[in-house]
């Protein structure tokens, strides 16, 4: 029996028969450009945007399908790229089952099996492109009562969060960093609560239905970790704060 290594959507690959040998990228950290221009008469350039341009992240799966037949190899290697297939999966690595990579697999090669050929095993080979490049916590993290300035406990990537607001459909949500400057706001008025705010998506909702003409000032944020300090010692994390009714929040931590 093989040993539980890599698994597709929970699937654990392992009841296939099938050895890990090599992942490439999964340790790797995020792969990221600049917007650059350069400055007539000063050396080096300009970085022009506040945030960098995430290039697509690759992860590559090496093992091999083994079998007790050349029929049951081909069963299961047609098994795994079923299971694989073309639309979007969460992969995850037994060494961390806490943390979940989101892709689709983009390429899966393996020599040809040969009927006529007492062929028990085939390399496989399998190339995962990410849909995001973070990687994110298996568990959602929920914080409740932000009726004060409450910590965000986060990863090392930022993420856009949901809030729900109850008791009041008017209100100001106040993100700050660790030192208490603020860092985002959004201000709703006059929405019917319940209010659910998703940040990602960019979409507010009241018990009405969509609410985002009930936003009078303020945008949209993320949580970064860039506002929290010493995130591996003794973390003083960013906070939210509501003014009004009682919230909370949600969030999948997310990591480089």
């Amino acid at each position: 029996m093989a040993d539980k290594v890599f698994l597709i959507d929970g699937f654990d690959t392992s009841t296939l028969e099938f050895v890990v040998s090599e992942v490439q990228g999964w340790r790797d950290g995020a792969n990221v450009t600049w917007n650059q221009k350069p400055v007539p008469g000063r050396i080096g350039t300009l970085i022009t945007g506040l945030r960098p341009l995430w290039k697509p992240r690759e992860l590559t799966v090496v093992g091999t399908l083994l079998a007790s037949s050349v029929a049951n190899l081909i069963l299961a290697n047609d098994e795994m790229k079923w299971r694989l297939g073309t639309a979007a999966r969460t992969f995850t690595f037994v060494d961390d089952e806490t943390r979940e990579f989101n892709g689709r697999m983009i390429r899966y090669d393996a020599p040809g099996i040969q009927p006529h050929m007492v062929q028990l095993g085939v390399q496989v080979r399998i190339k995962i492109q990410m849909t995001d490049p973070r990687v994110f916590a298996a568990s959602t993290t929920n914080v409740g009562s932000i009726t004060s300035a409450t910590d965000l406990p986060l990863g090392t990537a930022p993420v856009w969060a949901t809030v729900q607001v109850t008791g009041s459909g008017s209100f100001t949500l106040t993100y700050k960093d660790h030192t208490g400057t603020t860092k985002g706001t959004m201000t709703i008025t006059g929405a019917t609560a319940p209010v659910n705010i998703d940040m990602d998506a960019q979409t507010i909702t009241d018990a009405g239905g969509n609410a985002v003409e009930y936003l009078t000032a303020g945008d949209f944020f993320a949580y970064d970790p860039e506002h929290a300090d010493d995130i591996f010692g003794s973390p003083d994390w960013p906070t939210l704060e509501v003014t009004s009714g009682t919230g909370s929040t949600s969030y999948e931590k997310a990591y480089y």
